[in-house]
């Protein structure tokens, strides 16, 4: 049974073929770290779901791509990664670089051990 929301479709349609690439890969990294997660869709955005709750929200805007976490994740993010840029419970990855795999496998690390703990 197909568990993803087809607004995540519909929000990446909408897009610009040059943010629709930089979704895809963000997308594809994103499913490649946490394959046993569901797509869905909270505040407005593309989300993915570990087993029923929500491990983050990403999104793809005209200058950067977010990967929102929650506020949390981001203060231990913001000591670990200092060099990244950051708003509140947002992390923020310019599209003018490479996506920080190694940065994004961290958030998605300690989000899953989050939601183990809850």
């Amino acid at each position: 049974m197909d568990l993803n929301d087809e607004r995540v479709d519909e929000y990446r349609n909408q897009l610009n073929p040059e943010l629709q690439a930089r979704f895809d890969e963000l997308r594809a990294l994103l499913r490649k770290l946490v394959p046993e997660t569901n797509e869905s869709w909270s505040y407005s955005m593309p989300a993915l779901r570990l087993n029923r709750r929500i491990l983050l929200n990403f999104a793809v805007w005209k200058t950067h791509s977010g990967i929102y976490p929650g506020a949390a994740i981001i203060a231990q993010m913001q000591e670990e990664f200092p060099d990244l840029s950051y708003s509140k419970g947002t992390c923020l990855l310019p599209h003018d670089r490479e996506l920080p795999i190694e940065v994004i496998k961290r958030i998605v690390e300690i989000g899953e051990e989050r939601l183990k703990r809850k």
